[in-house]
C-alpha cells in the first residue's frame, strides 16, 4: 500500500527519511548542541537544561521515527551498566539534576544507536550541515565586525534569552558565531567532527580541517591543546593509508598547511606581532587575569585532586559538587567530572573500552583525534558528548553495511555495487 505525500515526507524509506525528517533532525541537532545561560542561580541554569534536553529529546526521537526499530541490547546493557551505579549514589541525594542528568545520558545512547544503526546516512549529512553552518557563523560574525565596527551576537538572535561573551580581550578580538563563547564554539565543533569522524570512518577531509582551523580563529586557550593533537591524527592518517589518489590529496593538503604555517611563522618572528601574540598566549595560560578560563580550571582540577580518595571506587552524588566556590561545575573537564561522580573504577572502565573502541574502528589516527575530548569543558551528563561515547565504543547493534566492511580508515568508500532488477513472473 502506497503512502500518502505527509507520510513520506516523514518517514521516507527505509535507508532515507523523507525532506521534512531531516531537516527537523538537522534544526533540532543544531539547536540541541548549543549550551544557553538564563542566569547563574540554580533555578536558571535547571530551565536551560530542560530546554536543551526537549531540543535534544526531539532530536532522539526524529532518529527514532526515522528508524523504525527499538534499540539494541548491547545498547540497553549500556543504559543499566550506567544508569544503575548512578541512581545508588544519588538515590539518597536525589534532586532536579539528577532526573535531568540521568535523561542527559539516556538520551545520548539512544541517539547513538539511531545515529549509527538507524538512519546513519540522515546523520553524517545533519552533523556535516551543522559543521557547515558553525563555520559559516564564525565567518559571518567577523564579516559584521569588519563591516560595521562593533560585535554582533548571533547567539543571541537564536536564544534571546541568553547572550554571548564574546568580544574584545586582551587587546584580541574574540569571536564565537553562534555559540555562548569562543572557547565553546571550539568545542562544540571539534566534538560534532569527532562524531562525523566516527560515522563516516573516512578520515580526516577538508571540512575537518577548515573546521579546525575555524576554532584556531576563536583564539581561545582550548583550540591551542585541541589542533595540535588533531593535526598529529590528520598526518598518522594521511601517512595510514594505502597509496591512492586520496592519500595525495591528503599529503598536498598537509604541505600547503605546513608551508601556510612557515611563512606565519616567518612573519611573526620579524615583526613586532609576536610579542603581542606571545603575552595573550602566556596570560591564557598562566591565568594572570582574574577571568582567565585556563586559571579557572586547573583551580577545579587541583580541588578534585584534593579529594581523590573519595572517588576511587565509588563516585559521589550531584548534592555534592567538587569545588563550591567554583564558577561552573563543567570547568573540572569531562573525563574529571566522570571521574568525581561515578568513580574512578567505572570511568576507567568506560575509558579503556571506549580507547579499545577507537582503536578497532580507526586506528591511532581516530585514537589520537578523541583526546582532546576529555578535556572539553562539558557536563558529564551531556547528551552529544555520551552519544559520542557511545558510537566510539563500537557497541554491536544491526549488520555492518558493505560500504564500510574490508576498508580502513581513511580509505575513500568503494564504488557501489550495481544492482540488477529482474521483472518477478
Amino acid at each position: 500500500m502506497r503512502h500518502s505525500a505527509d507520510v513520506r515526507s516523514w518517514r521516507g524509506d527505509a535507508a532515507k527519511p523523507g525532506w521534512f525528517a531531516r531537516t527537523v533532525i538537522l534544526v533540532s541537532l543544531t539547536l540541541a548542541a548549543q549550551p544557553i545561560e538564563l542566569g547563574t542561580d540554580a533555578d536558571a541554569s535547571g530551565l536551560a537544561w530542560l530546554i536543551r534536553l526537549a531540543f535534544f529529546s526531539a532530536f532522539a526521537g526524529c532518529l527514532a521515527l526515522a528508524s523504525r526499530q527499538l534499540p539494541s541490547s548491547n545498547h540497553v546493557a549500556l543504559a543499566v551498566a550506567v544508569s544503575t551505579p548512578f541512581v545508588a549514589i544519588n538515590v539518597l541525594h536525589a534532586g532536579p539534576f539528577t532526573v535531568i542528568a540521568l535523561t542527559g545520558i539516556l538520551l545520548g545512547i539512544a541517539a547513538a544507536y539511531y545515529s549509527e544503526f538507524g538512519v546513519r546516512d540522515t546523520m553524517i549529512w545533519a552533523v556535516t550541515r551543522c559543521i557547515q553552518l558553525h563555520i559559516l557563523s564564525l565567518m559571518l560574525s567577523y564579516a559584521l565586525l569588519l563591516a560595521t565596527g562593533r560585535f554582533v551576537d548571533l547567539h543571541n538572535f537564536i536564544f534571546p534569552f541568553s547572550f554571548s561573551r564574546q568580544g574584545s580581550y586582551l587587546n584580541f578580538d574574540r569571536l564565537s558565531g553562534f555559540f555562548i563563547e569562543p572557547g565553546t564554539y571550539s568545542q562544540w565543533v571539534y566534538m560534532l567532527t569527532l562524531l562525523r569522524l566516527m560515522l563516516t570512518g573516512r578520515g580526516f577531509d577538508r571540512l575537518s580541517f577548515f573546521a579546525m582551523l575555524s576554532c584556531l580563529l576563536t583564539l581561545s586557550a582550548w583550540s591551542a591543546v585541541l589542533v595540535p593533537f588533531f593535526l598529529l591524527a590528520f598526518l598518522m592518517s594521511t601517512l595510514d593509508t594505502s597509496r591512492t589518489p586520496y592519500r595525495l590529496q591528503m599529503t598536498v593538503v598537509m604541505g600547503f598547511g605546513a608551508a601556510l604555517a612557515s611563512a606565519a611563522a616567518a612573519y611573526l618572528l620579524f615583526t613586532d606581532e609576536v610579542s603581542t601574540y606571545v603575552a595573550y598566549i602566556h596570560l591564557r595560560y598562566t591565568g594572570a587575569t582574574v577571568d582567565s578560563s585556563t586559571q579557572i580550571r586547573m583551580d577545579s582540577f587541583r580541588e578534585l585532586m584534593n579529594r581523590f580518595s573519595e572517588v576511587i571506587v565509588f563516585g559521589n552524588p550531584m548534592s555534592d559538587p567538587v569545588c563550591r566556590w567554583c564558577v561552573a561545575s563543567e570547568d573540572l573537564g569531562l573525563w574529571s567530572s566522570l571521574i568525581y561522580y561515578l568513580g574512578l573504577f567505572p570511568t576507567t572502565v568506560l575509558a579503556l573500552a571506549l580507547a579499545a573502541g577507537l582503536l578497532a574502528r580507526g586506528g591511532l589516527p581516530l585514537l589520537a583525534a578523541a583526546v582532546p575530548l576529555a578535556l572539553t569543558k562539558a557536563q558529564f551528563y551531556e547528551p552529544l558528548a555520551w552519544l559520542i561515547l557511545t558510537v566510539g565504543l563500537g557497541l554491536r547493534g544491526a549488520p555492518a553495511r558493505a560500504s564500510s566492511e574490508g576498508r580502513r580508515f581513511g580509505q575513500p568508500d568503494p564504488l557501489p555495487r550495481r544492482v540488477t532488477q529482474t521483472a518477478s513472473p
